[in-house]
């Protein structure tokens, strides 16, 4: 038997998943006491079941993690089969390593406290850099949905340039350019040694014209983002889209976007929040439920 529970979803994820994989589904029963502990309750017989729990890491990271602790550690007790966690944004998996010293390499500790509670699966989708998977040990999956997005956008774009943000997102970039059937770059960032003035342009493929697509796995506060499309704009670019997996928006990462140039922004439903009007969402439940049948866990 085969059971899908759902946590913390990201907004239209869990129903995507049951009905495709036509699971049985329950939520969670999850609270907050007044001193600020979570509570959580499994709503649902699950012994010598294979349970999928639906559950994304965004906002609140924190509570998010100690919810899937306990949900996954309750399973286990409760005699479930298997225990697979779908966690679409994985938080702290931008601290990958020690930047400076004495720094804690969080997605290490994230990941390892994982894998001790005899979690079998694990399911994220464009972890920032894949090879921190390693810390889980055998059974995590990371799925990329850049290209998946691309395809269901391609029919709008005339004429697109694929970017990615630096040298270091080359791979991604690439991707979507061979969903797109279009040419690929990445931005380099100069600074003049006279003036200071710093430019961010294409390597090599000039974006006169062309509806640039700018590839990466997250926004956050959009500065970055910001910078890239007024040079852009300013070196002729028609239209800048933003093309993301998890789409965070902080603070006033809106405004900048639009002030800069940004005509949209095309992300995932990997979060369990509402978006800005600037942010159109596709939801990508249907391809996570594919890859979990391909690779039987559920």
């Amino acid at each position: 038997m085969s059971k899908v529970l759902c946590l913390t979803p990201p907004k239209g994820m869990c129903d995507g998943i049951v009905s495709s994989l036509r699971a049985e589904a329950h939520f969670v029963e999850k609270k907050k006491f007044p001193d600020g502990e979570t509570y959580v309750r499994i709503p649902t017989t699950v012994s010598g079941e294979d349970v999928l729990v639906v559950h994304t890491g965004f906002p609140e990271q924190n509570d998010r993690i100690i919810e899937a602790m306990f949900v996954i550690d309750t399973l286990k007790d409760l005699g479930a089969e298997s225990v697979t966690l779908l966690m679409p944004y994985m938080p702290y998996a931008r601290q990958d390593r020690r930047f400076r010293e004495g720094e804690a390499v969080s997605i290490k500790v994230v990941l390892r406290t994982l894998a001790s509670l005899d979690l079998d699966y694990l399911i994220v989708v464009d972890i920032h850099k894949e090879y921190s998977l390693s810390e889980f040990g055998n059974g995590a999956f990371n799925v990329t949905v850049l290209p998946y997005l691309a395809e269901r956008v391609k029919d709008e774009l005339e004429d697109p340039l694929v970017l990615a943000p630096d040298r270091g997102a080359t791979l991604r970039a690439k991707a979507v350019a061979a969903a797109l059937g279009a040419p690929w770059d990445y931005l380099e960032k100069r600074r003049d040694r006279v003036t200071g003035e710093v430019t961010i342009k294409p390597k090599e493929i000039s974006a006169q014209g062309k509806t640039v697509v700018i590839v990466d796995d997250i926004i956050s506060t959009g500065s970055t983002l910001a910078l890239a499309a007024s040079h852009l704009k300013r070196a002729g670019a028609k239209k800048v889209i933003a093309l993301v997996s998890h789409a965070l928006m902080i603070g006033d990462a809106e405004r900048k976007l639009r002030e800069a140039g940004v005509d949209a922004v095309v992300t995932a439903n990997t979060l369990a929040r509402e978006y800005p009007s600037i942010v159109r969402v596709i939801d990508v439940s249907k391809l996570l439920a594919e890859f979990i049948e391909e690779k039987g866990l559920l």
